[in-house]
This record gives C-alpha cells, structure tokens and sequence, in this order.
C-alpha cells in the first residue's frame, strides 16, 4: 500500500473517531466546537501532507539538476553522445511530468475524499444532536404536571405544610393543624397531591394526609380511672405491679429514652405517673405521618428491631404511625418494667367499618389491659387528652378492636 492511501486511511479513521468523540462529548455537557477542532486537525494533517509533497517533489528536481549536470559533462567529453544524451533528458524530464501530474491526480483525489469525509461527519453529528434535543423536549413534555378540576371539602389528618407547588420539592408557604377542613380545587394525578384554597390564595398538600369525612370523635365519658376487672383502679394495680426493668440492646434508642425520662420524670413519682407521663409525652409532642428516621437503621428494623427502630424514630423525629406510636410506648414501659408489647390487628372506624391498626397489651397480674397512644392522638387533635384508650380492658372498648 503506498503511502499516500495509507495516509488517507489514517485519515479516514482520525474523523471516525471524532465523530464518536463528539458524539459522547456532546451528552456529558462538551462545548459546541468538536467540529470545528475536526476540521481543524484534518486541515493540519492536509498542510503536513503537502508539505512532505513538496520535498519530495523538490527532491526530485535536484535528482533531474543533477542528471542535467551529469549529462552536459559527458556531451563536452564525448561529442558523438550528445544527441543519445539529449534524447535521453528529454525522455526522464517527460517521465517527471507524468509523475507529478499523477500525483496531483492523487491529491485532488485524497482532498476529496476528506471534504467528503468532513461533510459526513459533520451532517451525523448535527443529526445526532438534534435528535437529542427533540429527545430532551419530548421527556420534559411528558413530566409536566397536569392538575385535574376537582372541587369538595376534606380534612387533614395530622398537622402537615402547605406547598406553592405539587410536590415537596416546592417551598412551604404555610401549614395545616390536624383535623383542618380545607376546600379542595384540584388534584395533580402525577404526585398525589392536591390544590387547595389557603389564606386566599393556591396551595398544594400531600393527598396522603387528606380524608374526605371528619375526624371521629368519641361521645362516651371517659372515667377518671379505668376499673380492672378485680374491680381497684387502674392507679393501684399499676403502682403495685412488681416491676422488672429491660433495657432495649439498641443503643440509640436507650441514649434517646434516658434523655427523656430526665426531662420528664420527677423524683418521687409513682409508677403510675410515669406510665401516664410516657403516654402524654408521645401524643403531645408527636403527630402521624412518615417515620423518615427509620432509614437511619433500615438494616436493623429488617433484622430483628423492628420495634426498637420504630420507636428510635418516632422519639427522634416526632412523627410516625400506629405502629411507631405503640413500639415506642412499649419500649418506654418496658424500660420501666412493665410487660408491654405490640399487638397488630383492625380498629373501628367512625365511618363504619375496620382498618389495619397496631396497638399496645400491657399485662398486670394476668390481666390484659390496652394502651393506644396513636388513636388517643387522634381523638384529642391537638387538644385536651380524654384517655378513652388509656389502660382500658378489652370489655371496656366492644368493638373497637379485632386482633390477629
């Protein structure tokens, strides 16, 4: 293979490769000028090539001088030659002629092929490029968010903000109390949310916390004390438990219960009174919805602490659901030495009917008792605790419960 096809493939695989460079570059952010760059560099190895050309061809000229030379010499010396010598120099200067103008042929030839080149790579990279940018348009099209008309009241069922947009990635321009009614004008069906009418103007709330009936609230009195079934108060049998404190072996949830109980345990209160502060604790200071901190020990909660996670979580946090509401009361009863523990099953609603629920069973002198800090929550919205579901036997709420 000669050298100038060799220079030519080279050539041809130098532009296939910018072009895949180019390809790649332009979908990681690259600037706008790989094409220019390519003509650039096929424009300098062209120079480089003519230059070489032009050696050679000047190589060539003092090659046909000095045959010249060569030739006058031997004419002085030998008068019968010079005819024979001059026939000669005829024939290797026509020799030459043909020579260059098949090179020039050949160049031509090769500068074609790379303007052809160029022009090919230039047309599939601004294809590429377009079809990218009709790609880009095409998805963020179809990721707008369509808001359907809807109008109707709902309520909240826990405390949770309002957004300008339909999604948590917008900023929160105010909030809503548990059990807020709020008229609904729009649902976007994209995220969930909906679009509501707040303070005189659009808001945007998750559609997770909305319900379309009231909160249930309870009509039946609640009693200062609970009775057992031996007929004493709830206050006496708690207070004369034998107690058998239990340390959790999941030690970001003792470093957050012992930090707890400093701050809401007094010296000299009876057992009572601390069962009672650990149930108004959660229903004050916490509200339902998401247990983000569980994440901290996803690990752990599949792995057999569940209930130690949940609760690290809602204690951490201040928000969670049934389930974390019971695991963290029964981990706080059992540190104090009560045997509590979480039960799953369905509970009541005030609509009629049952939904899945998680409560806690505390179990003095054989008598089983129900702690349900989570539906207390929701009852007292945000206001006084009316203890409907403190320390009651299961024959003291028919109905209200169906376990597993």
């Amino acid at each position: 293979m000669s050298r100038n096809r060799i220079r030519a493939t080279y050539i041809f695989l130098l532009s296939i490769i910018c072009l895949l460079f180019t390809s790649c570059s332009k979908s990681e952010g690259a600037p706008d000028n790989d094409i220019d760059w390519l003509k650039s560099t096929v424009s300098n190895e062209m120079a480089e090539e003519e230059g070489e050309k032009t050696s050679e061809d000047m190589s060539i000229n003092d090659e046909e001088s000095t045959t010249k030379v060569a030739s006058n010499n031997e004419e002085k010396s030998t008068d019968n030659s010079t005819e024979e010598m001059t026939t000669i120099g005829d024939a290797t200067t026509g020799e030459d002629k043909t020579q260059e103008v098949a090179t020039k042929d050949t160049t031509i030839k090769e500068e074609t092929t790379i303007e052809t080149i160029i022009e090919t790579t230039v047309e599939a990279t601004e294809e590429i490029t377009t079809t990218k940018e009709e790609a880009t348009t095409q998805e963020e099209t179809t990721t707008a968010v369509v808001i359907t008309d809807i109008e109707k009241t709902m309520y909240s069922t826990t405390s949770l903000n309002v957004r300008s947009g339909p999604s948590a990635d917008y900023d929160k321009i105010g909030s809503l109390k548990k059990g807020q009614q709020v008229k609904v004008t729009g649902k976007a069906e994209q995220t969930g949310w909906y679009r509501i009418e707040y303070s005189g103007k659009t808001g945007f709330v998750s559609g997770k916390y909305l319900q379309d009936e009231p909160l249930p609230e309870e009509t039946t009195q609640a009693p200062t004390q609970a009775p057992t079934q031996s007929g004493g108060s709830l206050e006496k049998v708690l207070n004369s438990a034998a107690l058998n404190p239990t340390r959790s072996d999941f030690t970001p949830l003792n470093e957050l219960m012992d930090k707890l109980f400093s701050e809401i345990f007094k010296e000299g209160m009876s057992t009572y009174q601390k069962v009672k502060a650990c149930y108004d604790y959660l229903i004050n200071s916490c509200s339902y919805g998401h247990n983000e901190y569980v994440y901290d020990y996803i690990e752990a909660y599949f792995y057999g602490y569940k209930y130690q996670v949940s609760a690290y979580g809602i204690l951490k946090g201040h928000i969670g659901v049934c389930d974390d509401y019971s695991a963290a009361f029964a981990m706080l009863m059992q540190a104090i030495g009560l045997d509590c523990y979480v039960v799953g099953g369905q509970t009541s609603k005030a609509g009629g009917g049952y939904t899945g629920h998680a409560w806690c069973e505390m179990n003095v002198n054989g008598v089983i008792y129900v702690f349900d800090p989570q539906v207390e929550d929701n009852i007292a919205k945000g206001g006084t605790i009316k203890y409907y579901r403190f320390g009651k036997t299961y024959e003291q709420v028919p109905g209200k419960y169906i376990k597993e």
